[in-house]
């Protein structure tokens, strides 16, 4: 039988590591964290080859001595907290002083810092061993030289995104560190090109600080319209700014949610917060928003995740009612919103005798299922009604087809052919469209999905795009949040086309009984019969009783 031994060190780091450091973001957060910790009013991130190559993180914070440079490469050892009480009070970003071990021991790390201008230290780690500790010249602040990241677990870096998708990664989440923070300045480069930069907020309000920030990153093509949010209650605060529900996505891609100035994924809260829209908002659709959450420290757990993404609340069931009810103030007194979509009744439908029947001058069979001679019932909300008798394939019966699912398959097909999608409808006037810094940025890596998509679209500006033409299966009204969907999408295109397929039959429609006869005649040549229900006769004898 094996022993039970005690692991080594530095396996206890590696296995850290893998908790804490997914890919080069994660780096990135946990060294920005510290950076505010320390106080600082301006942060600097610069990467390259997407984090794998490089990541320098700089700060003007309060910087360190030499004992305590070489003590925070150390498991567990950290100024945030002393005794476990401390949890209960927390307002810093990091506590566990697990991160830069962690780092340290799957990286080669090169750490400057400085108590005051001029008088710092130089300590060099690689694979968790501190190689040299030297004196250095450097303002106050600290500095952090990340290379070579997973260079000594490959099996973990073989499971890596590419390096586009990891600098996206790292933009995305700046993006967020900054919304957290707007009294703090950053700068984000990537392979020597300023991918970011925005100042330190001036003196004032906080709402109005972060109004600036959203300007700053956003400039127009974020929460262009957009309410205010402010409300106050016990000791809790929420604050920050809505999108009107004209502003509405078909992802959670918009939602910037902060619980003390952490960044965080909460059902409960993003519940209620749409909740607070009302019957604004259809239930398909979800809003976008910045909003700040303040919770008294001692009624919430920030302990629970390791890269702290979640948090647990002590007081959910008031939080949900707190902010339920100031999202639903902020639309007091607002300027008319835009109606959201509308879910259509259909009309009864068409009587039709069974002994109907339909002739379809066609070329030759090409599938199994095609027929000449059928007897269509009648339509029943989306769901076109055959006599299974007279469909091939079927027995006596009604066959049930689902028209929806039927266009979502046809769209699916027609994406997926061995040719890029060449009818694409040319528009007269070409839409404008303004992308966000992310967006921008992804372009090029999907322009080609973009294409294969039936979009023909061209940059016109650093953040804007002009769409000259769109598929034919998609509503005008629809194009910017399709193409959004496309840029903000990681999947390869099958994936994809299965989403934009879903996307452009979302809504319930009304089928006239000609549109529902063609699609059945474009299904069946795919020859695909999901979304085709058959119910056999003793069904259909009960039904009509």
């Amino acid at each position: 039988m094996q022993s039970i031994r005690v692991l080594t060190e530095d396996t206890i780091n590696k296995i850290a590591a893998g908790e804490v450091i997914e890919n080069p973001a994660s780096v990135v957060k946990e060294l920005v964290e510290n950076a505010m910790d320390a106080g600082a009013r301006f942060i600097s991130i610069d990467i390259k080859g997407g984090g794998f190559q490089l990541i320098k993180v700089t700060d003007d914070g309060l910087g360190m001595g030499a004992d305590d440079a070489l003590l925070s490469f150390e498991r567990h050892a950290t100024s945030k907290i002393g005794t476990i009480d401390d949890l209960s009070s927390l307002t810093s970003m990091g506590f566990r002083g697990e991160a830069l071990a962690s780092i340290a021991s799957i990286a080669r790390v090169d750490l400057t810092t400085a108590l005051q201008d001029g008088s710092g230290v130089r300590v060099e780690v690689e694979g968790g061993k501190i190689r040299s500790v030297s004196p250095a010249s450097r303002k106050r602040g600290t500095t952090f030289e990340i290379r070579s990241l997973f260079f000594n677990v490959p099996a973990r870096k073989k499971f890596q995104k590419q390096v586009s998708a990891a600098s996206a990664e790292v933009h995305r989440l700046v993006i967020t560190l900054s919304l957290a923070h707007p009294e703090i300045g950053f700068e984000l480069l990537s392979n020597d090109q300023t991918v970011l930069k925005v100042s330190s907020a001036l003196n004032g309000l906080f709402l109005d600080q972060l109004q600036q920030r959203i300007r700053d990153l956003f400039e127009t093509s974020f929460l262009a319209t957009k309410l205010q949010v402010l409300g106050e209650e016990r000791n809790y605060a929420l604050e920050g700014v809505l999108g009107t529900p004209a502003d509405h996505r078909i992802n959670r891609t918009g939602q910037y949610l902060f619980v003390n100035r952490r960044p965080i994924f909460s059902p409960q809260v993003s519940r209620a917060i749409k909740e607070g829209y009302g019957q604004r908002l259809n239930e398909d659709r979800y809003p976008i928003f910045v909003l700040h959450l303040t919770v008294p420290p001692s009624l919430i757990d920030v302990n629970v995740h390791p890269q702290k993404k979640e948090v647990r609340f002590q007081e959910g069931d008031f939080i949900r009612q707190f902010v339920q009810s100031h999202i639903h103030q902020a639309f007091s007194g607002s300027s008319p919103l835009a109606e959201p979509v509308r879910s259509y009744a259909f009309p009864e439908a068409k009587e039709s005798s069974w002994e109907e029947s339909l002739t379809f001058r066609e070329g030759p069979a090409l599938s199994p299922v095609l027929t000449e001679h059928e007897q269509v019932i009648g339509l029943f909300e989306h769901y076109l009604l055959l006599d299974g008798s007279t469909v091939a394939g079927y027995q006596p019966g009604v066959v049930w087809v689902d028209l929806q699912k039927a266009q979502q398959q046809i769209i699916w097909h027609t994406l997926n052919q061995s040719e890029p999608l060449s009818l694409a409808q040319g528009l007269l006037i070409p839409l404008p469209m303004e992308l966000t810094a992310i967006e921008a940025h992804e372009f090029p890596e999907r322009s080609k999905e973009l294409s294969r998509c039936g979009f023909a679209v061209q940059l016109s500006g650093k953040k804007s795009l002009l769409v000259e033409a769109i598929p034919p299966f998609l509503d005008e009204t629809d194009v910017m949040e399709a193409i959004r969907l496309v840029l903000q999408s990681e999947e390869a295109f099958p994936q994809l086309s299965e989403k934009i397929a879903r996307f452009a039959v979302r809504r319930k429609k009304i089928f006239m009984l000609q549109e529902a006869l063609t699609l059945w005649r474009s299904f069946k040549k795919i020859n695909s019969r999901e979304g085709i229900t058959w119910i056999g006769m003793h069904v259909i004898e009960n039904f009509f009783k």
